[in-house]
């Protein structure tokens, strides 16, 4: 894989910078190497694409299930994308179960989720979650899977 100050001097865009730009670009990149940007995450997020299930309480009291795709995963919470889903339950509710299967585990592994961020694309959203509670006997495969 190559450096990100490296990709200029290989890339077949190269020809439509300026010497100049493609100096002050090649410093940038640099610089952002050196000095990374503040991260406000605790965890470290790693990819992982696998089928995700998404239970919502409704207010009527009536269990919504969402189905998608897990975009990536940390210890402190995940990041998906829903394909068929209620988009009343998911701007309705706060907290939801999470149903997830790790590469590591054959059984689908359960959380309880508070939602963060919800992201209307034309035909998904994309969710993004932080665990409240993880089961404790999936725990350890969660610990496993992201470190």
């Amino acid at each position: 894989m190559l450096a990100k100050s490296e990709f200029l001097s290989v890339s077949p865009f190269k020809h439509f910078f300026s010497s100049k730009e493609r100096e002050t670009l090649d410093n940038t990149i640099q610089s952002t190497e050196e000095h990374p940007y503040s991260e406000k995450r605790k965890f470290r997020r790693k990819e992982l694409m696998t089928s995700a299930v998404m239970k919502i309480q409704s207010s009527s009291g009536e269990t919504v299930t969402n189905y998608g795709i897990v975009k990536d995963i940390s210890l402190g919470g995940v990041c998906f994308t829903l394909y068929d889903f209620d988009e009343e339950s998911i701007q309705g509710s706060d907290e939801f179960t999470f149903l997830f299967r790790l590469p590591n585990r054959k059984e689908f592994s359960s959380s309880t989720c508070t939602l963060k961020r919800v992201k209307r694309m034309i035909y998904t959203v994309q969710v993004a979650a932080s665990f409240s509670k993880v089961d404790q006997q999936d725990r350890p495969a969660l610990e496993q899977y992201c470190v």
